[in-house]
């Protein structure tokens, strides 16, 4: 690993055994933030004309100057879905951005305001604020990056279909289509 990728390869790799060891053995096909990340780097810069950073993480996220990414993701079967979905975490990141949110929720003093503190539900409050933010940035994916959202909407349905068996169809939603 040293050979090939240097100190900061190495590094990467001591820290993730089980992701560039173990899992491998194990038959699996996932992506590696240590694997990933010199393209995906490239990439975020190139779409969004910024010096954005990568990082490893636990789940996705950003602050605006870094892309916390997963250390490795591993959901689907084939490779080449998880290196898709992979790129289509870190898009909708940068569309987090892009979306201009951070601006709003940002006061002129320079602190997080947080907007959701008045609801007596603020779990849910944070939920619901998740979902239409997710929303606003899958649409500014539609607008930039139609290629990329057709190869990635199959594979989030696919996950739906995981999380919930039998997709969003529930009860109340065949109800209301009658």
């Amino acid at each position: 690993m040293y050979e090939s990728r240097g100190l900061v390869g190495a590094r990467l790799f001591i820290n993730d055994i089980e992701g560039y060891f173990l899992l491998p053995l194990k038959g699996a096909s996932g992506v590696r933030f240590g694997d990933s990340s010199g393209t995906t780097l490239h990439y975020i810069r190139g779409i969004s004309g910024e010096n954005i950073e990568l990082q490893p993480g636990s789940l996705p996220s950003t602050d605006t100057r870094t892309i916390t990414l997963p250390r490795i993701l591993n959901v689907f079967e084939k490779s080449s879905d998880n290196r898709v979905f992979y790129k289509v975490l870190a898009t909708l990141q940068w569309a987090d951005t892009a979306s201009g949110i951070f601006y709003e929720i940002i006061g002129t003093d320079g602190t997080v305001v947080d907007l959701l503190c008045s609801f007596s539900d603020t779990s849910l409050a944070k939920d619901l604020f998740a979902i239409l933010q997710l929303g606003r940035s899958f649409h500014i994916l539609e607008q930039e990056f139609l290629g990329l959202v057709r190869q990635g909407c199959g594979l989030c349905l696919q996950l739906m279909e995981e999380i919930q068996p039998g997709g969003l169809e529930t009860d109340k939603t065949s109800q209301l289509k009658k």
